[in-house]
């Protein structure tokens, strides 16, 4: 009979079924590019996500010039600042080189897509929150609060 060998040791968990809350990320990729639509810069990242209980997956995610408020969202948890760093030095420079193994916490949630109506799940608002907020957001037994 004859048969064919698959390795299953890379399959990533699908986002489609990742746990609604805050998850750990790590930056594995950073680039600026233009988006179509606006032709504003945005900074595109490919997001590794670990949930102890979903395992890993991998998602793109953008940063976009003209979306100050995610953009401050990212700054701040990258740079683990509070409000009152964010208004004593308000510019963002973002060197997306300097992002590869940034490690965050990302808020995933469901969202709508505003053009074909399908519901994904993805990163949303807040977005994102520093490590240092990991104990708080997360609960003892890794299940989001």
């Amino acid at each position: 009979m004859a048969s064919f060998v698959v390795d299953l040791s890379n399959i990533q968990a699908s986002i489609a079924t990742w746990p609604v809350g805050p998850c750990e990320a790590t930056v594995k990729s950073a680039k600026l590019d233009v988006a179509q639509k606006s032709g504003n810069q945005m900074v595109v990242m490919e997001l590794e996500l670990y949930h102890p209980t979903a395992g890993t997956t991998t998602i793109r995610d953008y940063l976009p010039q003209g979306f100050p408020a995610k953009v401050k969202s990212f700054w701040r948890a990258l740079n683990d600042y509070s409000e009152e760093q964010i208004a004593a030095n308000p510019e963002a420079v973002i060197e997306p080189a300097d992002l590869v193994g940034a490690q965050f916490l990302v808020q995933i949630g469901d969202r709508e897509n505003k053009e074909s109506g399908k519901v994904y799940r993805g990163i949303v608002a807040p977005w994102y929150y520093p490590l240092s907020q990991a104990t708080e957001l997360l609960a003892d037994d890794d299940t989001p609060l």
